[in-house]
């Protein structure tokens, strides 16, 4: 069947940066974003959404927490409209409790290499954290649509840090 590793968050929380540590980090897997439609094998699942079916596939998770405020605000910036965050939050909690690892976005922003450590140590990889994190932060967003690699938006960085 293969190993899902899903990593899942409020969105504009660091879920993408968290995916692109991970997908780093372990190549050969699979790029998924459609939480309905999961391939098997290797996979790499990246989504906001919670989904019951795929809570005892999962091997690892990874989540991402960020002020709610921050987030609303950060969604306004990068949508135009205002964002359910009842929603988002009752998603993003339920992930949560099956995460094997929690990032604080401050902590994000304070120390990426600290937090690239952390998730290594947790997929049990053996990359450098200093050159993991220094890859990801080289990534560039699309000019539009979203790069089907990275899976970053066009726009994606609204504030001081993706």
């Amino acid at each position: 069947m293969g190993s899902l590793i899903v990593v899942a968050g409020m969105k504009r929380s660091g879920t993408t940066w968290i995916f692109n540590v991970v997908r780093l980090a372990m190549p050969g897997y699979l790029i998924c974003r459609d939480y309905h439609n999961v391939p098997a094998g290797d996979v790499i699942l990246k989504t906001h959404w919670w989904t019951p079916a795929l809570r005892g596939r999962a091997r690892l998770v990874f989540s991402s927490w960020r002020d709610p405020e921050e987030v609303r605000e950060s969604l306004i910036r990068f949508t135009g409209e205002e964002p359910p965050m009842s929603k988002l939050l009752k998603h993003y909690r339920r992930w949560d409790e099956e995460a094997n690892f929690r990032m604080d976005y401050r902590d994000l922003i304070g120390d990426p290499v600290g937090v690239v450590a952390e998730i290594l140590d947790v997929l049990g990889s053996d990359r450098n954290p200093g050159a993991v994190a220094a890859e990801v932060a080289a990534l560039e967003p699309p000019v539009s649509g979203v790069d089907p690699t990275t899976l970053y938006h066009a726009g994606h960085f609204t504030g001081v840090f993706p």
